[in-house]
């Protein structure tokens, strides 16, 4: 089967985890990544989820622990299949074994441990793992790990035993070996999660810049608010379902929505909706530092 109306659709998607209907009873421990809603008996981590995500556009996936973000992305590369419903990548149908590899090639995941991810003892080779695995010839696999180290910025750490870096530079080594894989898509599944300030927005810059310069897709996924600014598009998730979508501006402006699935606004975002409520004329939902400043600014009557 088929389908052509976005890069990944989601087709009334429901995921259940094993043994989530007997844990509803007590009767199994519940340690799987994320449970959701409950209904008729049986309890999904998503449930008639429908969305898509078009070729080259920079989506963020937002909601609250145990929404059912992480089963999401686990779902977009065919690591797990939908219990109901279809996930297509490309056109592709994640459920059709035949396709698996080419669907997981051009869905690149990246996910919150960077130390889940490396293996090797040098970055160069953990870079080139991947291709290896392939069967990319020699020639091919030094001229992709080359051009994904320095894309990364981390061309002096090629030697480097991974262990040695810091959390950041990890996360664009794991960036680095999707990269070479040369995806269609790379989704970061809250792999900002662990990072210092520095790290998050060197790795950020990395993604903007394959989507914008390079037409990759992105799909980030985070509880940071303030990293959404630049996307295309936002999805709130909650109880594995869809909230609302909309763009950045869109969605928090819509403040109460936002707050009401235990989120919060960015921090400009946050500071502009208290001005606005004491009365002061602001834009809703200002979102980066720079609009921010833009705004202050004009407000004291300078250019």
């Amino acid at each position: 089967m088929e389908r052509t109306d976005g890069f990944i659709v989601f087709d009334n998607v429901s995921y259940e985890y094993p043994g989530a209907e007997e844990e509803i009873s007590g009767d199994v421990k519940n340690d799987t990544p994320e449970t959701g809603n409950t209904g008729a008996g049986r309890k999904y981590a998503v449930s008639g989820l429908n969305f898509h995500v078009n070729k080259g556009e920079f989506v963020c996936i937002l909601g609250r622990n145990g929404s059912g973000k992480s089963t999401i992305a686990r779902l977009m590369n065919a690591l797990i299949l939908p219990t109901e419903g279809h996930v297509y990548v490309d056109g592709e149908d994640t459920a059709e074994t035949k396709d698996l590899w080419e669907i997981r090639r051009k869905v690149g995941m990246c996910f919150q441990n960077p130390d889940n991810q490396i293996i090797a003892t040098s970055v160069e080779e953990d870079v080139a793992f991947g291709l290896e695995n392939i069967g990319v010839e020699r020639e091919e696999m030094i001229e992709r790990v080359n051009e994904a180290l320095r894309v990364c910025g981390i061309e002096k750490y090629r030697k480097t035993e991974p262990h040695l870096l810091s959390g950041g530079q990890k996360q664009r080594v794991a960036v680095a070996g999707i990269l070479a894989m040369k995806p269609s898509c790379i989704v970061l599944d809250e792999s900002t999660a662990m990072l210092d300030p520095k790290g998050r927005k060197s790795v950020l810059e990395i993604v903007t810049k394959l989507n914008k310069e390079d037409g990759i897709t992105v799909i980030l996924i985070t509880h940071h608010m303030d990293e959404t600014a630049g996307c295309d598009r936002i999805y709130l998730i909650n109880e594995g379902t869809v909230v609302k979508e909309g763009t950045p501006k869109e969605i928090f402006s819509d403040r109460d929505t936002v707050l009401g699935l235990g989120l919060e606004l960015p921090p400009t975002a946050e500071l502009f909706s208290r001005l606005k409520s004491e009365g002061v004329n602001v834009p809703d939902a200002v979102l980066g530092i720079d609009e921010g400043v833009s705004v202050l600014l004009n407000l004291a009557g300078k250019d």
